[in-house]
């Protein structure tokens, strides 16, 4: 998927699930394979995923947030509040 030129901030994309031939993929895991071009040169940039919080809980003095896979991150890990 190309993205033509980006600005050198933070951007959101969304994939709908779909192949290139345009027909849905099964469900499971998908890998996000990232690459850009400054000028001549090809750099790797950060990718981050997306996940809705399904819960928020505590742990003595610490929130833990649940994210929907069941994966448990603190909130100073989040990069981007996204509000659906």
């Amino acid at each position: 998927m190309d993205l033509g030129e980006v600005q050198t901030d933070l951007m959101n994309m969304y994939w709908d699930g779909l192949g290139a031939d345009g027909k849905p993929l099964a469900a499971g895991q998908y890998r996000v394979i990232a690459k850009g071009v400054d000028g001549n040169k090809e750099q790797a940039p950060a990718s981050f995923v997306s996940s809705i919080v399904a819960a928020v809980g505590r742990n003595g003095n610490d929130i833990n947030l649940t994210l929907a896979d069941g994966k448990k991150i603190l909130p100073k890990d989040v990069v981007q509040w996204v509000i659906q």
